[in-house]
Order: structure tokens, then sequence, then C-alpha cells
């Protein structure tokens, strides 16, 4: 991956990607002396260095949206599959790519979840393509890039996102082509069809997406609105 981009703003350049009143922070590089608070550290003593610097990257990130949600900022320790632990009333998602750190936050009133994912903007191993895309998301990669390797890192990151946004409601694990990601390239949005596997289809119904390119970057955010029968 090519080095961050010092074009992109820290604050707001992600904030397209969920809809208000969701808010975003992206960091192209750590800030120093960053302290993680007493259950990160715990979880990050397991960590190599470079894990460990991305990982408080990202946790960084995740404290500055919730200032600009007007959260004070606390600890989002670990889940049990490895996700972060959000406060109460609080749902968002944190991505890392490379020397970038990314993190989009709201209250539970806004949406039920919510999933964002940064990739670097270079082609998906060729071996992986048919791994990550059906075969009709394949049709419409040409629509997407001309490259198909890049168009296909677009469709691994549309349904990263997805993924993200879509474990806290179910909690099951999903294999690419249990959903096909629907891109509409000329809005920059997506939505999600259930194919097979458990997702029922209503929740994934209720997801919606956008991607982007950020220079050197493809960003993906989904978001799931409320159940209105709840």
């Amino acid at each position: 991956m090519h080095g961050p981009d010092p074009t992109l703003s820290d604050d707001t350049v992600l904030d397209a990607l969920c809809p208000a009143p969701a808010v975003s922070v992206l960091s192209t590089h750590a800030r120093t002396g960053v302290i993680l608070p007493g259950e990160e550290e715990v979880a990050a003593r397991i960590f190599v260095p470079a894990r460990r610097a991305e990982f408080a990257h990202g946790r960084d990130c995740a404290r500055r949206s919730l200032r600009r949600l007007g959260v004070a900022p606390v600890a989002i320790p670990v889940g049990q599959s490895r996700e972060p632990v959000w406060p109460p009333g609080i749902v968002g998602s944190i991505s890392h790519a490379g020397a970038v750190a990314a993190a989009v936050v709201a209250r539970c009133e806004a949406f039920a979840s919510l999933g964002l994912d940064l990739e670097p903007d270079e082609p998906l191993d060729a071996a992986l393509v048919a791994q990550v895309c059906r075969p009709g998301e394949v049709v419409r990669l040409a629509a997407l890039d001309a490259d198909p390797g890049r168009a296909a890192r677009r469709i691994f990151s549309m349904k990263e996102a997805a993924y993200k946004a879509l474990w806290p409601l179910q909690r099951a694990f999903m294999e690419f082509h249990e959903l096909e990601v629907q891109p509409v390239p000329a809005c920059g949005t997506f939505t999600v069809v259930v194919r097979a596997g458990a997702c029922p289809p209503a929740l994934a119904a209720r997801l919606t997406g956008r991607f982007m390119r950020l220079g050197s970057l493809l960003a993906s955010g989904a978001v799931i609105t409320r159940d209105p029968t709840l």
C-alpha cells in the first residue's frame, strides 16, 4: 500500500459514508503518547508491537469520534470475537489500513448498527476473487472499475463493512458468498441480498451502504436502520 495521503481530512472526510447523525474520524498518522485505558491495555499486552500500535490508533479514533458525538471518551474493550465493545447507547465500527485508522459512531436511537472498512486501492489477489465475489458480482465488476482486481477489492470492502454491521445483531459467522453486494456506481451506494446462510433477509433489507475512493484508499460504510416493529 502507498503511504497515507496528506490531503485527507482527519475529522469529516468519512462522514459521507454513514448518514447523519453518525460521525467519524479518520487519522493518517497515529498520535504519540496515547495511553490506553486499563481494559484496553490488558487486551493489547498479547499483541506484537505493530498490532498494538494499530490497535491504539483505532481506539484513539474511536474516542475522538465519541467526542464529536458529545460522549465522554471511555475505554472500548475487546469482545469475545475481537469486536469493539461500545459504551451503552452507542453503536460504532473501527477499521485500519496500513498507517491509516478510522472509526464511526452513532447513538442507538439513530441506527441499529454500523460497519466501516478501509482497504488499499490495490487489486485483490486473483486467487481470492472467486472466494469473495459471487458470479453476479463478477459480471458487475466492469461497472465499478476497468481493472477487475481493483473492482474485486471494492466488493471485498463493501462486504467487510456489511459483515461488521450485521455481526452485533446476529453474531453469526458468514461466508463471503452468503451475501450478494449490489452496488450503484453512479451514486456510490450499495445494498445487499441474502443468497445463503442464516442471515434473515429482513435484516439484510435494513442495511444500506456507501463507498468511495480516498486517495490511495477505498472506504465502505454500512448502516442498519432500527427495526420499525420494536
